[in-house]
């Protein structure tokens, strides 16, 4: 699936473990997301909550 995925797609899962095999999978999986500029929703589950951080707020604040 992440084969036919473009950059500026959402994956769509029900729950992360529906994407990877394990644990130790999750970060492979989310660096080629990240490679490859496709954005992950996840409904259900321990990381239905989690919002990735936008490129605004990525930014380092300015010092005054």
């Amino acid at each position: 699936m992440l084969t036919y995925a473009r950059p500026g797609d959402t994956v769509h899962v029900s729950e992360m473990f529906r994407l990877v095999r394990g644990t130790g999978h999750i970060l492979d999986v989310l660096d080629v997301l990240h490679r490859d500029q496709v954005a992950l929703r996840i409904h259900d589950g321990a990381f239905s909550g989690v919002t990735p951080p936008t490129a605004e707020a990525a930014r380092p604040l300015a010092r005054s």
